[in-house]
């Protein structure tokens, strides 16, 4: 059984899927196909530039991909609903992912590269397995419901280069504990925190727009 790839001229990934079910029973149930395919590693091919908005949009029998060095886009829902999706790294080449384009995978870890600016609404909402998150020094924005309901977060740093966090950007993460700003006039938006853990602490610099937020929304603050 073979995946195949739809790309344009451009290099921008269209679509994947599979020719047949070859190696199968004849008329296979569905968790029979997802037990077959996850034998399967899926290799973005090297002449892929952009891997397009829905690309992989609910291939639920997704359960880990290689992404070449050549992609420097991933578009808005490329891989929503991905829900066996749980191995993915992302490119060094990587600048721009669209929104939602990690919604309700089954990822545990995510590393965002250095060249990626904006971490766009809703880009790993309801990923329910995501316990840890690596950000580079060149992320500047975390916008609105970035990382929603991520309930295994339990901590996370932001580093020096984060200027704005949005709303909701981390609402529900209900075992988040622990969040570093490192940034001491990054914008935070007053619901960024919402139905996060009881005991959630905030670590910034003194003076800084991070313990002003905290005391502000009677939260836990401890300073760098």
């Amino acid at each position: 059984m073979e995946v195949e790839f739809t790309i344009n001229a451009s290099g921008v990934l269209l679509n994947v899927d599979f020719d047949d079910t070859a190696g199968l029973d004849v008329e296979p149930d569905f968790e029979e196909i997802v037990d077959y395919i996850h034998q399967i590693a899926v290799v973005v091919p090297t002449e892929v530039t952009q891997i397009g908005d829905r690309a992989f949009y609910d291939k639920r029998w997704l359960q880990s991909i290689v992404i070449p060095n050549s992609v420097t886009s991933i578009g808005s829902d490329a891989f929503t609903d991905c829900n066996y999706l749980q191995s993915i790294a992302l490119p060094k080449s990587l600048i721009t992912i669209g929104e939602r384009a990690f919604a309700y995978c089954d990822i545990s870890s995510i590393a965002i590269p250095k060249g990626v600016r904006n971490l766009q609404s809703r880009v790993f909402y309801g990923c329910a397995s995501l316990e840890t998150v690596t950000l580079s020094m060149g992320v500047t924005h975390i916008e609105d419901e970035a990382f929603a309901y991520c309930n295994q977060l339990t901590a996370i740093t932001l580093p020096e280069s984060v200027t704005h966090i949005g709303e909701n950007a981390f609402e529900a993460c209900s075992v988040l504990e622990n969040v570093t700003i490192e940034n001491e006039i990054a914008s935070i938006a007053s619901t960024a925190f919402e139905n996060c853990a009881d005991n959630l602490t905030l670590y910034g610099k003194q003076g800084s727009t991070t313990e002003h937020f905290a005391r502000t929304h009677a939260m836990n603050f401890r300073p760098l």
